[in-house]
């Protein structure tokens, strides 16, 4: 398997009868946060992961960076031009 040294990956509940779903790998954190700020406007509740994966004899690693992502999407939309107020899912994850 040819996996970047670092990824990103995000997981949505789609509900029934679909169930839990992943992104496919993604290299950038940003690519990360589209992915699950798409998820969360379309009520699917979801996650974002910074996956390590293992390189020699060090083990891998996997990180729940939700928190992270909910505050970079929180900084694009305080940056946008006017007054923008935060989605419901976003209000309600401060």
């Amino acid at each position: 398997m040819n996996l970047p040294p670092t990824y990103y990956q995000v997981a949505a509940d789609l509900g029934e009868p679909c169930g839990l779903a992943t992104s496919d790998p993604l290299h950038s954190f940003d690519d990360a946060c589209d992915a699950y700020s798409e998820h969360m406007e379309r009520y699917e509740d979801a996650v974002v992961f910074l996956v390590q994966p293992p390189v020699g004899k060090m083990a891998g690693s996997m990180s729940d960076v939700t928190d992270d992502a909910n505050l970079r999407i929180a900084a694009r939309i305080r940056c946008r031009p006017g007054y923008h107020e935060m989605p419901e899912w976003l209000a309600e994850a401060y």
